[in-house]
């Protein structure tokens, strides 16, 4: 990116009659960009370029937090998660990979992960569990989520 890199704790840079070698130790996203490598000698000079990509396995920029809701209200479960390359989300109910339904819908845009409940019933309280994984590793967040019932009389006074 137009800057000159020198050798340091974090460079490594061994030259040899034939070619010329850049390692860059404990890398992060400030790596990357496009580097190039100049050669010159009394007969000439010549230049080589190279695009260079971090990957990163996911992680939670904002995990799952429990979310307490009424019988009958619509609630949604949400976290944000960053990484390279392409990050795939899934849903999880206790062990069982959910599927989007009427009830349940899933989205994932601009990083943030959304489990949409339109109607909450009881049986909708459990433990839900986010995982995000790409090509370089998986991570998960997990939280409670709690359905309430309103009181109501069972037999009404006479």
């Amino acid at each position: 990116n137009g800057r000159e890199i020198t050798q340091s704790e974090k460079r490594s840079i061994t030259t040899t009659e034939k070619s010329c070698i850049l390692e860059i130790f404990s890398n992060t996203k400030d790596d990357e960009g496009e580097y190039s490598c100049h050669i010159e000698n009394e007969f000439g000079r010549d230049a080589c370029q190279a695009l260079v990509s971090i990957l990163e396995p996911p992680y939670f920029v904002r995990p799952l937090e429990p979310v307490v809701v009424t019988v009958g209200d619509s609630a949604s479960l949400q976290c944000q998660v960053d990484g390279t390359p392409e990050i795939k989300v899934s849903w999880y109910k206790g062990d069982t990979k959910l599927r989007p339904t009427l009830a349940h819908k899933m989205y994932f845009s601009n990083n943030i992960a959304t489990l949409e409940f339109t109607q909450v019933v009881t049986n909708d309280s459990g433990t839900y569990s986010c995982k995000a994984e790409n090509s370089v590793g998986e991570v998960s967040t997990t939280a409670l989520f709690t359905v309430q019932e309103p009181p109501k009389f069972v037999k009404k006074l006479e």
